[in-house]
């Protein structure tokens, strides 16, 4: 029961992300699990992300909305 629980609330949270809650800058992000999923897309490797993550309740995925190397020279040349 408590299994399912938290798998629906894992769930939950991640039905309600949005582009706007990962930054686009990095290709991998850290998922801190707490009441509330945080999402930490500041790693430029995997490893540092997983070394991050060491104790916490926590994993790491690529980056769904990562903008490659052409579309950061866009986004870059929009925000200025």
């Amino acid at each position: 029961m408590r299994t399912t629980l938290i798998a629906l609330a894992l769930i939950s949270s991640c039905a309600a992300a949005n582009a706007s809650d990962w930054d686009r800058r990095h290709p991998f992000c850290m998922m801190l699990y707490t009441p509330v999923v945080h999402n930490d897309c500041s790693f430029a490797t995997l490893e540092q992300c997983v070394a991050r993550t060491k104790g916490l309740p926590a994993q790491c995925a690529r980056n769904p909305y990562f903008a490659g190397a052409n579309d950061r020279k866009r986004l870059h040349q929009h925000n200025l």
